[in-house]
């Protein structure tokens, strides 16, 4: 669904090959599984905030195995979509994050 979109995307398998993506390539926002193999979400998104990198990122869950959303942002995430993923939804809050980056990037 996200070629329909026309959204350039890569994808990882686990939390270590995000991070090796990120040194690579810079990206609008990230859809981040909080449950892979190697390194999860929790950790990989840990260690993009601690590197000062301000990309959005979106934490992807089957279950609510958080408290609440402020907990999700208190770990750095800015937005989350519960699994199986509800591709409308996903679309506004894709939509909603990458204006909120477009506009604090003019900003600056």
């Amino acid at each position: 669904f996200l070629e329909m979109w026309g959204v350039v995307h890569a994808v990882a398998e686990n939390g270590q090959e995000a991070l090796n993506l990120m040194q690579k390539e810079n990206f609008d926002a990230i859809l981040m599984d909080l449950h892979m193999p190697v390194m999860d979400g929790y950790e990989a998104t840990r260690q993009i905030r601690e590197s000062g990198n301000p990309v959005h990122i979106m934490a992807l869950t089957a279950n609510d195995d958080f408290n609440s959303e402020k907990e999700l942002k208190e770990k750095g995430f800015d937005s989350f979509t519960l699994k199986p993923i509800d591709t409308k939804e996903l679309y506004k809050k894709l939509k909603a994050l990458l204006l909120k980056k477009n506009s604090s990037t003019n900003k600056d």
